[in-house]
């Protein structure tokens, strides 16, 4: 039996950690936010069932691959993924602020990515975006929902990356049309400050991508452990910051890089972590 050769990139590997970190805190203040005005309840017969998130997934990937497929042009592409940061910004700043402010401030944020496109700016709109998702729809779920959605996604991601590749195919077929849905993490962190270019739509040349998904879904399960107390939220993130340095240590350890199904060991450790956090309550 062979085991992966694991190696670290201690500067990618500490902003792919501070954009988790990052992530956590922001939907964890959201999701706070919205238990404090009484917003964060569930039941057995909660609408938001795992059925209705496998449906919406299937939906959304079957719409991008139809419009991939079609002669629908670049800027229709970057528009729509503006789009979708704005929804997930305006749904973080809708939990903890006013309403008018929160509409405001989440187009001042998107419209700053345009003005300014600087891989820090790009990198922290993706983390408001994403921990506004993550508040959003799993403060509206059980646990046990986010985390079989999670185990799922996490088989799916096996399947579509090394099986039938159609995941990688998409990627690129997305990057192609100038939308990058994923962070991007250059090897100097000077080059945060950079402009974002063509260029960084690719895993090589000084950067590295982390795919929104890889982010998004963990953070539904540590949003929907907020009403089972500290220990399980606090568990469920560590396990989720060691299973990203496993996928890291894993990605950069291959004798040629080449993509890899980043979700399994992080929604591992997510949900190992909130397991054994539920020993504490």
């Amino acid at each position: 039996m062979t085991f992966p050769r694991l190696r670290l990139e201690p500067t990618i590997l500490i902003q792919g950690l501070l954009a988790f970190l990052a992530a956590s805190v922001l939907t964890l203040w959201g999701g706070l936010a919205l238990q404090s005005r009484g917003a964060v309840e569930y039941a057995p017969s909660e609408p938001v069932s795992l059925l209705y998130l496998l449906f919406v997934f299937g939906m959304v990937t079957v719409a991008i691959w139809t419009i991939l497929g079609s002669s629908v042009r670049r800027e229709v592409f970057a528009g729509f993924f503006a789009f979708s940061i704005f929804i997930g910004i305006w749904f973080f700043f809708d939990a903890v602020l006013p309403p008018p402010s929160a509409i405001l401030l989440a187009a001042v944020v998107t419209l700053l990515r345009f003005v300014s496109p600087r891989l820090i700016i790009w990198n922290a709109s993706l983390t408001i975006g994403i921990a506004g998702i993550a508040v959003s729809l799993g403060t509206a779920i059980p646990p046990v929902v986010a985390l079989s959605f999670l185990g799922i996604m996490a088989v799916y991601d096996i399947i579509a990356v090394y099986k039938t590749k159609h995941m990688v195919s998409m990627f690129k077929g997305l990057l192609a049309q100038g939308v990058v849905p994923a962070f991007i993490l250059p090897e100097s962190p000077a080059h945060l400050f950079h402009r974002l270019t063509p260029a960084h739509g690719r895993s090589e040349g000084g950067v590295h991508l982390l795919g929104t998904g890889d982010l998004a879904l963990p953070l539904l399960v540590v949003a929907a452990a907020i009403p089972l107390g500290a220990p399980v939220i606090i568990g469920a993130v560590i396990g989720m910051l060691l299973g990203f340095t496993a996928t890291h240590a894993i990605f950069f350890g291959q004798k040629k890089p080449r993509p890899m199904a980043a979700l399994p060991p992080v929604a591992a450790g997510t949900a190992l972590g909130f397991l054994i956090g539920t020993l504490f309550v």
